[in-house]
């Protein structure tokens, strides 16, 4: 009865292991789910690092207090936001580690965002949309992206400058996103 209890032991532990370094012990997803959603986080990480440098171009070029003290300390928290974020993504194994990611990227996102706005202001560029009403498109109005039949307006920046662009849902979630979308013929 002994060696019957020993093998029953050895098997769930050899079952444990296997669990475990299959990527399947997590919150019960699956090695291919964590791995899509990791690169997924990846390409945030990059257009993330992207905006940090734009950011960077201005920071030392906004001289009046209150703007340049708001900007300075919303570029240093994303900043801090961003790398802690990298530090989790980088050796993230779980679920809840990349959700802590993502949370981080949404915040580092959240701070950028202000930067831009300051900017934005102090260099005359486009005002965020107004809350009114928008255009509705016409069927002839075609995604900026990939030509599809278009759904509405989004504002996207384009050689340094913003501009008004019909686009489909699709290109419109991964520009929510923050990426940019792949310009198709």
């Amino acid at each position: 009865m002994s060696k019957i209890l020993l093998f029953a032991l050895v098997f769930v532990v050899l079952f444990l292991l296997y669990r475990r370094f299959s990527g399947q012990a997590y919150q019960g997803l699956p090695a291919t789910e964590l791995k899509a959603l990791t690169d997924r986080l990846n390409q945030r990480r990059h257009t993330l690092l992207e905006e940090i440098e734009h950011v960077d171009g201005y920071a030392d070029l906004i001289a009046d207090p209150p703007d340049a003290t708001l900007m300075r300390e919303r570029r240093e928290s994303a900043i801090r936001k961003y790398e802690e974020a990298v530090n989790i993504l980088d050796r993230a194994k779980t679920s809840r580690d990349l959700d802590r990611v993502s949370m981080l990227f949404d915040e580092t996102r959240a701070d950028l965002t202000i930067c831009r706005e300051v900017i934005d202001r102090l260099t005359g560029a486009e005002a965020p949309p107004s809350t009114e009403e928008t255009e509705q498109p016409t069927p002839e109005d075609r995604c900026h992206y990939c030509g599809s039949q278009a759904h509405e307006q989004a504002t996207v920046t384009t050689d340094g400058a913003r501009q008004k662009v019909w686009v489909c849902s699709n290109c419109l979630n991964e520009i929510r996103d923050g990426r940019t979308p792949t310009m198709r013929a």
